[in-house]
């Protein structure tokens, strides 16, 4: 059985917000996704302070960047684990799940059995993580989710907190307690 999972990006775009989610058939619990998000965001930090370093200015890298990395980062020999998710227009047609637009709840997609959304801020560099099962909107209704609870593996638990630890080294905050409402 697989534990899916999406990974929601929002950030400043070159023609304003944008927002993009990524979908993870397998492996969407936190073990499986905060260390490719970890080292996604690490590697997004160094490609920015090396840009700034040869501009002499600030470099934040676009969305788009971002979502590349965790894509690129959930490649094993199975293919890419992670992709831009589809939302389906009707039974013949279907766009990305890609949007110039700030973020709302329709952005998170319809799909019923999800089991964890990540949901990454790059503007305000902070990660909030959700737990449940069902919609993404039943999923957020239940608020933060300790990605750590459940756990009894050391090794599993050595794998997250090594993540979370990454996570925070890029400068980026996890499970704020003063995250605005998606709605």
């Amino acid at each position: 059985m697989s534990t899916r999972s999406i990974i929601v990006l929002s950030g400043a775009g070159l023609n304003g917000p944008e927002v993009i989610r990524l979908y993870k058939h397998s492996d969407g619990y936190p073990a499986g996704n905060l260390p490719i998000i970890a080292n996604a965001l690490v590697k997004a930090v160094a490609i920015e302070k090396a840009h700034a370093k040869r501009l002499k200015r600030k470099v934040q890298m676009k969305l788009s960047g971002y979502a590349g990395l965790i894509i690129g980062e959930s490649v094993s020999a199975y293919g890419a684990g992670a992709h831009i998710d589809t939302d389906y227009v009707d039974e013949h047609t279907s766009t990305p799940a890609e949007y110039l637009a700030k973020i709302n709840l329709a952005q998170f997609g319809e799909q019923s059995d999800l089991e964890w959304v990540y949901y990454l801020d790059i503007d305000k560099k902070q990660l909030q993580i959700f737990q449940g099962f069902g919609s993404p909107e039943e999923i957020l209704a239940k608020g933060l989710a300790d990605p750590l609870e459940d756990e009894d593996r050391v090794d599993t638990i050595k794998k997250i907190k090594t993540a979370l630890t990454e996570i925070k080294k890029a400068g980026f905050k996890v499970n704020p307690k003063n995250q605005p409402k998606i709605s």
